[in-house]
């Protein structure tokens, strides 16, 4: 998977067949809680559907469970969604073994009676679970005007039984909003779940030894000089 860094403040646009507007984002989500007190609403994977004069919202995020170790991020990733980092291992300290130690908070502001329908995708890339095609959470009810919530694949009400929190590999979550069955857009995350918890650290830039930047200067004093003295004998 490509990553792209430094894109806190990136967007992307695209047109969806029937003709509304998306725009994908990666920061704040003003006004979402996630259905809870103290959950952090800054690094959302945010998309705007604009539909004629409607205006649809929806945002997923990946956030601690409680005091849980803090979830890293690189933004949005070449494929226009966000990407997470989250540690490995059961919530013991919570007595919640069986949970992740993150959560994903989702949150969708889409009109009733429109038309519109909402699902929430999920697909597990996991070598110890096998390749789980992406299916609709199970018990998901999804009530239009500002639904949001935080959950946890330990919770086996909405995604079954099976999940194995000691299992490192990578979950995309997919929010996906649909007009009389044609897509208008989508939030997606990418969770890479790892012993750490941390985001790969990128390489910096090979700069040139001091040698080799003398070297390149003399060529180009070397050309500058010999233009002068071909200008003079001409």
């Amino acid at each position: 998977m490509k990553i792209t860094y430094g894109l806190l403040s990136a967007v992307a646009f695209c047109f969806a067949s029937s003709g509304a507007f998306a725009a994908t984002t990666f920061g704040t989500l003003p006004g979402a809680t996630f259905g809870g007190s103290g959950i952090s609403n800054q690094n959302v994977t945010v998309t705007t559907i604009q539909d004629g004069s409607r205006t649809l919202t929806l945002g997923l995020t990946v956030t601690p469970r409680y005091s849980n170790p803090a979830v890293a991020n690189t933004g949005l990733d070449s494929n226009n969604a966000g990407t997470f980092y989250a540690i490995v291992g059961g919530d013991v300290a919570n007595g919640k073994s069986t949970y992740a130690q993150w959560n994903i908070g989702y949150y969708f502001d889409v009109p009733a009676n429109a038309g519109y329908s909402v699902s929430f995708l999920y697909d597990a890339k996991n070598p110890n679970l096998g390749d789980t095609p992406s299916s609709s959470v199970n018990g998901l009810v999804m009530a239009f005007n500002g639904k949001q919530n935080s959950v946890n694949l330990g919770m086996s009400s909405y995604f079954g039984s099976g999940f194995n929190p000691n299992a490192q590999g990578e979950y995309s979550f997919a929010l996906v909003v649909k007009k009389n069955g044609t897509e208008l857009g989508r939030s997606s995350i990418n969770v890479n779940v790892n012993a750490t918890g941390t985001a790969p650290v990128q390489a910096p830039a090979k700069v040139p030894d001091a040698g080799t930047s003398l070297a390149l200067l003399g060529v180009s004093l070397s050309a500058i000089f010999g233009i002068k003295r071909k200008l003079k004998q001409g």
